[in-house]
Formats: C-alpha cells, structure tokens, sequence
C-alpha cells in the first residue's frame, strides 16, 4: 500500500503543472531529484515530450518549460532541461508562433548567462541544411515585455544597447568577431530601417554614458554616422536632453566632440540654438570661441608662409631661386618650374 501511495505520489510530482511550479520557484535541487528518478527515467521520452509541448502562462503568452526557464533568466535550469533532451526547435516555435524572438528577450532581459549558452548553439545551427531563423510571427497584442519598440525593427544587440546590458553586447560581440560572415543583427554598426540609428547612436540618444565609452574604446563604432534625418551623434544628444534631463548628455556630449572628435562646427549655431541648458551652452559657447581662434591662427600660420622674391630675368638663375623656394615651402624644383 505504502509503495503504491509513494508511485502515485511520485506520478503527481511529475506532472507539468509541478514541474512549471519548480522552475517558476527556481528550485533546481528538487528538479535534478525528480529527473532522477526511476519513475522519470522509464517513461523519460514521454515527459521530455510532455515538457516540450504542454505550456504555462507567462505574462500576455503561453509557453513550455524550456522558454519558462529562459524568461525567469535561469540558467542552471535551462542547462539541465536542455541536456535531459527538451528540445530548443519546440522552444523557438513555441515563441515564435506567438511573435516572439528569443535572441530579443535574451538582449531585453539581459540573461547574458544563457545567451553564452544558447549563443553558439544558434550560430552553430546558421551552417545547417535548415537552420534556425529570427522571422516571428506578428502580433498585435504582444505585450511590452517582449516588443517593446513595435514601431521599429531593432535588431536584438540594439536592444541589449538601449537597455544597457554591456555583458550581453560583450557577449554577442565576442562570438561573432571571428566569425567570416556575422549576420547583420549582430553588427554593432548596422542602422534600423526605419529611424538609421546604429547601436552607438541608440547609446548617445538614450543617454548611456558607461556605454558609448565602452563601444568607442572597445570596438571603435561609428559615431560620426547620421541617422535617418541627417542628424549626427552630437544633434542627437542635444535633441534628447529635455526628454531625459537626469541623463548625462554633457559628459557624452564632451566625449563626443573632444575625445570621438565628432565634427560640430557646421551645425554649432543650429545645435546652440535648440539647446537652453546653461551648462550646454556654456560649453559650446567655449568651443565656438576656440574653433573662431584656431581659424584665425590658421591664417596667420598660412599668411607667414609666404616669402617675397625678386625674380631673376634671366631663365639660368630660376635654378638657384627655385632651391631657395624648396627650402622655403617644400616645393621640388620641377613643381616650381611647371
């Protein structure tokens, strides 16, 4: 009696709705102890199967035990469903019949830990006969969670950008880098379709300091491209001061100008006059003020190079007059005499 109530306990406890309960506590010991068992064992293709294809609400969707592990950011969890056999191709259809791209959670929720893990499997799978792809399905009620820019196409490391996961853009990076072809939804420069912004443009327009130093140092990124209406990183910097005043624009701003060497002088009446922040206008008040004495010291520099000489009237003495000129300004004989 005792060994058959111990059975049906057992039977219960490996039910899915126990299991999705032990991944949403995280509970990793009383798993690895359920999937160990000999009850588990002799039916295991039968739950492995259950695993992949029965689901659970998580948010606005439904989702198996594998994508659960994923969105609670669990990395132990998703390693031990994954190697007991829980299949990522149930998982990544699973998601994706409900608009959703793993790789845009992974980069939104910042699991850096389970991006390395689920990372080179995906790159490894590009080379295949029938590889996995990031086309989702559209969704117009998916929540904000997973889509949290519908009007743009951020590409997944975009949205690691705007949501300020340096680990998981370090991540990313570092496997593709040696890679002959990456995918341009990893390339750091690549611009969405619609607004032209690339991911050091996302980190000077959400005003991520500790990000565009990190990108420019790192991996040099361009950030003296321009967006989709022609404005350059600095314009977009001034532009977004107002909306995030607690944000550090005038760090980034500096760093721009003074350490990336973003080139202002052409829009620096434009950008001072959209901007009212004293400590903004102070500095390119500065700027202007130095750019004015650098061009006129410019002059003066072109002007001194200059040397008056009273030419000769005969032709067999230019050659001496042009060895002089050479010594001058740096000009050969046969450029003075053509």
């Amino acid at each position: 009696m005792g060994c058959c109530e111990s059975k049906n306990n057992l039977e219960s406890q490996l039910s899915s709705k126990t299991i999705f309960e032990i991944i949403r506590r995280k509970n990793l010991k009383v798993l690895q102890k359920l999937i160990s068992s000999n009850e588990f064992n002799i039916k295991k293709q039968h739950y492995i199967s259950m695993l992949d294809n029965e689901t659970a609400k998580y948010s606005t969707i439904s989702i198996n035990a594998l994508a659960y592990a994923l969105m609670i950011g669990d990395v132990n969890i998703f390693i031990t469903l994954h190697k007991l056999g829980c299949s990522l191709l149930a998982m990544e259809n699973n998601l994706k019949e409900q608009g959703v791209s793993i790789l845009d959670v992974l980069c939104i929720k910042g699991h850096s830990s389970i991006l390395s893990y689920y990372l080179p499997l995906f790159l490894a799978d590009l080379g295949s006969s029938s590889p996995r792809h990031l086309e989702k399905l559209p969704n117009a009620t998916l929540d904000t969670e997973f889509n949290p820019f519908p009007e743009q196409n951020y590409t997944p490391i975009q949205l690691a950008t705007i949501f300020e996961y340096i680990q998981v853009v370090t991540v990313i990076s570092e496997f593709t880098k040696n890679l002959i072809k990456s995918p341009e939804y990893f390339d750091l420069d690549y611009k969405e379709t619609i607004t032209g912004l690339s991911c050091p443009l996302l980190a000077v327009k959400y005003g991520n300091f500790a990000m565009v130093k990190y990108l420019h140092c790192n991996y040099n990124c361009d950030f003296h491209a321009v967006d989709e209406n022609g404005l350059n990183a600095v314009e977009i910097a001034v532009n977004e001061v107002k909306s995030r005043p607690h944000r550090p624009y005038l760090k980034i701003i500096c760093f721009l100008i003074d350490i990336v060497g973003v080139k202002v002088d052409n829009v620096l009446d434009k950008i001072m006059y959209k901007n009212d922040d004293p400590k903004l206008q102070e500095y390119f008040k500065m700027k202007a003020k130095k750019g004015k004495e650098d061009r006129v010291q410019r002059e003066d520099e072109k002007e001194g190079t200059f040397e008056y000489i009273t030419l000769p009237l005969n032709v067999d003495s230019i050659i001496s007059v042009a060895t002089e000129v050479k010594k001058i300004s740096g000009a050969s004989i046969s450029e003075f005499l053509n």
